[in-house]
C-alpha cells in the first residue's frame, strides 16, 4: 500500500485483478476505478505488442528458475502527460495471474534524451566548425607562419594546438558514448601483433624522439582475429602514456605472448609507476594518474582502451614489472587463431 512502484495482478486475459494505491500518485487514477479493466486500455497502441510479447515471455513454463519478463512501457497520466515505466511480469500457475510491478523511470529516460541531444549537438554544432578552424590554422602555420610578426607566431601555434586538443576531446567523448551504448562495431580480421607494434611506433616516433625515449619490441609471429584498428588505438594510447611518464633517455618495451586461450600484450616503462590505490580508478572516466601532472590529458584515453578491450571479451590492467620499478600496462583478449591454409 505504501510503495511508490505500481504493483498489480492481471488475469490471463490481461484484466486488472488487483492494484495498489500508487496508481493515483503516479497517474492520477483511483485504483478501484481500474479494477476489472484491461491493461490494454491504459497503454498507447504502439506499446501493445511489447506488452503482449512480455506477458508471453513471463508465462513460459518448463524452467526451474523464476521466469520474469521485463519491458519498458509508457502510460498517460489522467492529465494527458506521458510517463515511462519499467515493468516486470511473472506468471503464477497456481493463482492463474500475472504478478506485475512497474517502476517510474521518466526522469532516467529524460536524462538519457538530454544526453543524446547533447552528444548530437557536440557532434554537429561543435566539431564541424572546430575542424574548419583547425584546417584554416593548419594552412596558416604550414604556408604563412614565417610572414607573421614574431609576436603573433606563438599565438597562432598555440591556437592550433588548443583546437586540436579540443577536437580530440570531442572525438573521445563521442567514442566513449558510442561504446557504452553498445554501438561499437568491431571489424574482425587477421591481425599480426608485430604489425600492431610497428604501426604504433611509427605514429609515436616523433613524440618519443622529442624526449630521447626508445621504443623496442620483442619479435613475434602471433597472429589472430581482432579489430586491428581498435587494438592499434589501445596500443597507441598505452605507449603515449608511457612516453609521457617515462624519464628522458629511457626505454619502453613491448611484448606479446600466448597464455592458454588468451593473448597478452604488454607495454612496460621505467616511469614512476602507478600507486596501488590508483590502479583500478585510472581506467574510469576523467581519472588522472597524478593531479599535479603538467601534461594533463582528457582522462578518457584509458577508459576508451578498457571499453575496446572489453568489447573483445578481454581485460586490461596495470601492475609493477618484475624489476620493481616503472609500470606494466597489459591487456588480454581471447586468442582466436587463424586457420592455416
Amino acid at each position: 500500500d505504501y510503495s511508490l512502484d505500481l504493483i498489480c495482478s492481471l488475469s490471463e486475459n490481461h484484466i486488472i485483478v488487483a492494484l495498489n494505491p500508487a496508481i493515483q500518485v503516479q497517474l492520477g487514477h483511483k485504483a478501484e476505478s481500474l479494477i476489472g479493466q484491461s491493461l490494454h486500455s491504459l497503454l498507447l497502441s504502439e506499446d501493445l505488442a511489447k506488452l503482449i510479447s512480455a506477458l508471453s515471455e513471463g508465462s513460459k513454463e518448463g524452467s526451474k528458475e523464476r521466469n520474469i519478463a521485463q519491458v519498458e512501457l509508457r502510460l498517460p497520466t489522467i492529465s494527458g502527460s506521458m510517463r515511462d515505466f519499467r515493468w516486470s511480469f511473472e506468471w503464477s500457475e497456481s493463482n492463474k495471474v500475472y504478478f506485475c510491478t512497474a517502476r517510474d523511470i521518466t526522469a532516467e529516460r529524460q536524462l538519457e534524451r538530454v544526453k543524446n541531444e547533447f552528444i548530437a549537438m557536440v557532434s554537429h554544432d561543435l566539431r564541424a566548425p572546430l575542424m574548419s578552424v583547425q584546417l584554416t590554422l593548419g594552412l596558416l602555420t604550414k604556408h604563412a607562419i614565417d610572414s607573421l610578426p614574431d609576436q603573433y607566431k606563438g599565438q597562432v601555434l598555440a591556437a592550433e594546438t588548443s583546437v586540436r586538443s579540443l577536437i580530440s576531446l570531442i572525438n573521445d567523448l563521442l567514442d566513449i558514448e558510442k561504446m557504452e551504448a553498445g554501438r561499437l562495431q568491431l571489424n574482425m580480421s587477421e591481425v599480426m601483433v608485430q604489425d600492431l607494434f610497428e604501426r604504433a611506433i611509427v605514429i609515436l616516433r616523433e613524440l618519443a624522439t622529442a624526449r630521447s625515449i626508445k621504443i623496442e619490441y620483442e619479435p613475434t609471429e602471433l597472429e589472430f582475429k581482432a579489430d586491428g584498428d581498435r587494438l592499434e588505438q589501445v596500443l597507441v594510447n598505452l605507449i603515449s602514456n608511457a612516453i609521457k611518464f617515462s624519464p628522458e633517455g629511457s626505454v619502453i618495451k613491448l611484448e606479446a605472448s600466448e597464455s592458454g586461450r588468451m593473448i597478452e600484450v604488454i607495454v612496460r616503462d621505467a616511469g614512476r609507476g602507478v600507486p596501488d590505490e590508483k590502479r583500478r580508478l585510472i581506467f574510469d572516466r576523467f581519472q588522472q594518474s597524478q593531479s599535479s601532472d603538467a601534461e594533463r590529458g582528457t582522462g578518457l584515453g584509458l577508459a576508451i582502451c578498457k571499453l575496446i578491450v572489453e568489447s573483445h571479451s578481454g581485460s586490461i590492467g596495470v601492475r609493477t614489472p618484475p624489476g620493481g620499478t616503472g609500470s606494466e600496462f597489459y591487456f588480454q583478449i581471447p586468442y582466436r587463431k587463424i586457420a592455416k591454409r
